[in-house]
């Protein structure tokens, strides 16, 4: 496993991309520790973000395409996005780690940032609190949010269950699979199905609030290839702040192809 701060990229002043075809760059990764055989098992992301027009260019206006990192060679990692229009693009770079997702707990049932409670990891999304704390100290009207990544280790459909006392919704490769935000608490449990591909990463948001009694939020799957069950922490990823990032500007359009340039911003 690589720590995530032995991760530097190759992005010079000199990176040029083609808005429209896949911008390239490479990562080189260090071990924590001498162990060859942890070398080329990690995960990173890279995320184009489009830049609002104008005066605000740092402000970040939209998400305009994810794109995946290979292992190409000893540490080094290739990293490839595609960026569908021109304009001004932020690259940022995250480290998946395995073990769980990353829960934000909140002290209100609306996910208010000015609420927010505390940050942790969580193996697993199985909790049945009861009318025990859920947050620090609060038990009725406290949220969550859960966010990271599952990786499949068989291609073919799943089906998502939540078994939660009282509401949540949940987004699976940022299609909203379940929305029980606002009905009464659910008498039996949630269900839906959502395609995955065997150890490919795909996004997963759960977001949990609960109203007053009992606390329960449970987050199961099941397959052809696996019996109903608590998506297990092996499965489960959540995303270190991003490593680096890399501006890319837009200089010139060149047969209807837009040339990029930009400067590290680390």
């Amino acid at each position: 496993m690589t720590c995530s701060g032995n991760v530097e990229a190759n992005l010079h002043e000199s990176s040029v991309g083609v808005a429209g075809a896949s911008f390239q760059f490479d990562l080189s990764s260090n071990t924590c520790s001498n162990d060859a055989s942890a070398e080329g098992n990690d995960i990173f992301k890279v995320v184009a973000r489009k830049l609002a027009s104008g005066d605000g260019l740092l402000e970040i206006d939209e998400v305009d395409a994810v794109g995946n990192c290979g292992h190409s060679l000893e540490n080094v990692y290739t990293c490839q996005v595609n960026a569908t229009t021109s304009g001004n693009y932020e690259l940022d770079v995250y480290h998946l780690i395995p073990g769980g997702l990353k829960g934000f707990y909140y002290t209100d049932n609306v996910l208010d940032d000015s609420r927010l409670d505390m940050i942790r990891t969580d193996a697993v999304v199985n909790f049945t609190w009861g009318t025990g704390p859920v947050t620090t100290f609060g038990r009725d009207f406290v949220s969550v949010r859960w966010e990271g990544y599952v990786r499949p280790t068989h291609s073919e459909t799943y089906t998502f269950w939540l078994d939660v006392d009282d509401h949540a919704r949940i987004w699976i490769d940022g299609h909203l699979l379940i929305d029980w935000w606002t009905f009464p608490h659910a008498s039996s449990m949630l269900h839906a199905e959502h395609d995955l591909s065997a150890f490919e990463t795909h996004e997963i948001i759960l977001e949990y609030r609960d109203v007053l009694g009992n606390a329960t939020a449970r987050l199961l799957w099941s397959s052809e290839s696996i019996p109903i069950t608590a998506i297990p922490s092996s499965s489960l990823f959540y995303k270190v702040c991003n490593s680096f990032r890399k501006l890319v500007i837009v200089t010139q359009h060149i047969s209807n192809t837009s040339l990029a340039s930009g400067t590290n911003t680390r």
